[in-house]
């Protein structure tokens, strides 16, 4: 089932692809420029996540899986070599591809909005620098204020 799932998201993705005037070629490899996963400690949380002016993410409720860590949501940006660059946006509920550019050198600022299921609210910049791996997570840790903690890998995440 896990395969027939995967199979069916890589061709809505390159069908998303070729609706936007893309083209993939056979030989086409596509480089992920940075990953951005939510894992741990949502807990019905209403999210926002913006980069820039473009908004990636907007009011989406997000819970986390406890034995997995993962929310489901994960935002990927590429490039290719025939290929303009474009991101990915995965959730549970949605699945997009659109074809915008940023611009960053080795930071990438990101502004979340995070509306807890208790009532807080947190409006903030994460800075991330890629030095540190080009796949990042986010866990959130709730006390008095929300408290982000940001994970990078120089591998991708893997969740079980």
């Amino acid at each position: 089932m896990y395969k027939i799932i995967s199979f069916l998201t890589i061709v809505v993705c390159l069908t998303a692809c070729c609706n936007r005037k893309f083209t993939v070629t056979d030989n086409e490899e596509l480089k992920i420029l940075w990953q951005l996963d939510l894992q741990r400690g949502f807990a019905l949380d209403t999210i926002s996540i913006y980069i820039d002016s473009i908004n990636l993410v907007k009011d989406l409720v997000v819970q986390t899986e406890n034995t997995t860590a993962f929310t489901g949501v994960s935002i990927k940006y590429y490039e290719g070599f025939s290929l303009s660059k474009f991101f990915h946006v995965k959730t549970l509920t949605e699945n997009k591809v659109f074809d915008k550019k940023i611009f960053f050198d080795e930071t990438i600022e990101f502004r979340l909005i995070v509306k807890s299921f208790g009532g807080t609210t947190f409006k903030g910049n994460l800075q991330v620098s890629l030095k540190k791996g080009k796949f990042i997570g986010i866990s959130n840790f709730v006390g008095k204020e929300p408290t982000f903690y940001i994970n990078q890998k120089d591998d991708n995440f893997i969740y079980y």
